[in-house]
């Protein structure tokens, strides 16, 4: 598993060469050309990422979002701890955090944290249980970055925050085990 860049500019700099944009409104992928749906496992959908980041600026209520495929390296961790108020979910959520500290992740577009890393997953994994979703192909990721000198529309990129908890009542606790399948993703390893 690889790291990719914490630093904003270096990770934008890095995705943004990629052509695997989209655009969506209401969580639905869109060709950022023509405005129709875009499918996940159909290139001829995607764009670069200005075109995106363009199409996007032009239509109110439409964003952008990077599509996972076979044959990139990279994999997404969708924690959505903004789902839960279970203090043993959240935790592990933590620890899932704290063990990809040095790698980019952001606040998600409706208030979960992505975590991007390279590497490769035998399949796509959903938790729903425990809020976890982690995804190396056929899907698409909604992104709050957007290229502030090209678009009217300024959405500001937040790095997650990692707020482990220090309280004595924490400390007592015993700590969760992580799943089994966690450590098919780890561990990290810088790629720059």
């Amino acid at each position: 598993m690889q790291e990719i860049p914490q630093n904003t500019n270096e990770f934008v700099k890095h995705f943004a060469a990629q052509r695997q944009w989209v655009c969506h409104s209401n969580k639905v992928p869109l060709n950022p050309r023509t405005g129709f749906n875009a499918s996940v496992t159909n290139p001829p959908d995607w764009t670069d990422y200005e075109t995106a980041a363009f199409s996007a600026a032009a239509n109110d209520g439409v964003g952008i979002g990077f599509v996972l495929t076979p044959a990139d390296p990279y994999i997404c961790i969708d924690l959505d701890t903004h789902k839960t108020t279970d203090q043993n979910i959240i935790a592990l959520h933590e620890e899932i955090q704290r063990q990809f500290s040095n790698t980019y992740s952001e606040r998600s577009p409706n208030g979960g944290t992505h975590i991007w890393v390279k590497g490769s997953i035998p399949r796509s994994i959903k938790s729903p249980q425990q809020h976890i979703e982690i995804y190396d192909r056929d899907r698409y990721l909604q992104t709050r970055y957007w290229n502030r000198s090209t678009c009217r529309h300024q959405k500001t990129i937040q790095l997650a925050r990692r707020r482990l908890i220090h309280s004595s009542m924490f400390e007592a606790r015993k700590r969760q085990s992580l799943p089994t399948w966690i450590a098919l993703i780890s561990p990290a390893r810088a790629i720059f």
